[in-house]
């Protein structure tokens, strides 16, 4: 008989499925050091723990402790005692650097994290989050004072490539104008528009997406298929579509 594996905590014959139940763990330790700003700090060079705690004005213990985590994961890299770089994986998380994933971590490891943490009540009521949460207690999307930003920072922000598979799904061909409903920077309806050029398209989302969004459409839809219109899409939703994102 095989020997049982230990785990933290736990002995156990299957760690495959305890692991799969501690993965939130990388989860928030991405979170962590994207919200304290940890690349940022880093930069391109090799950075003393102290001065990267005094950067992200942190305790310095607990943040070795997490520069090493980041290292377990391919993040960081301790060159010698306590002394880090950032490797080419972790990059994408500095916010300064093309193609950051930081809103993309914020969002899904934090403001998303607490929409999961009630799915088994969502799975036994039918219900959203919104509705079977404890409205004593308030959503991350309401305490955190930058999630509208980060929202922005990732809806629709991808290549309008690689919407094009959702895009293609779809049979538009009796349809005469598309909506895209809360698009945010717009790469669902451009895909559409690609592939059906007898469409004209509505991007409809507040006037902060609208906005950081028309220089995006004045280069990719330069012959201005799609109307960008700005409404509170809580309050009502613009006529004149055939067909609704």
């Amino acid at each position: 008989m095989a020997k049982p594996n230990s785990g933290i905590g736990n002995v156990t014959t299957n760690t495959g499925l305890v692991e799969m139940a501690m993965a939130y763990s990388r989860s928030r330790v991405l979170c962590a050091a994207a919200r304290l700003g940890v690349a940022d700090a880093l930069g391109e060079e090799v950075r003393s723990v102290g001065f990267l705690a005094e950067n992200c004005q942190a305790d310095a213990t607990a943040l070795y402790r997490l520069l090493r985590a980041l290292a377990s994961i391919g993040v960081t890299e301790e060159t010698t005692p306590e002394h880090f770089r950032l490797t080419s994986f972790g990059k994408p998380l500095r916010r300064d650097v093309p193609e950051s994933v930081w809103s993309a971590v914020i969002f899904w490891a934090d403001l998303l994290a607490d929409e999961w943490s009630l799915l088994t009540d969502c799975v036994r009521t039918g219900k959203p989050a919104s509705q079977v949460r404890d409205p004593q207690i308030p959503s991350r999307w309401s305490q955190v004072a930058d999630a509208n930003s980060i929202f922005r920072g990732v809806m629709g922000t991808a290549p309008a490539e690689e919407y094009v598979p959702i895009a293609d799904a779809w049979d538009f061909s009796g349809a005469k104008v598309v909506a895209d409903l809360g698009g945010g920077a717009g790469s669902l309806i451009l895909a559409v528009l690609g592939l059906n050029p007898h469409l004209r398209g509505m991007l409809v989302d507040p006037e902060s997406s609208v906005g950081a969004a028309k220089t995006r459409f004045a280069e990719k839809d330069p012959s201005s298929r799609c109307e960008l219109i700005a409404v509170d899409l809580t309050q009502s939703v613009p006529a004149g579509a055939d067909v609704h994102a």
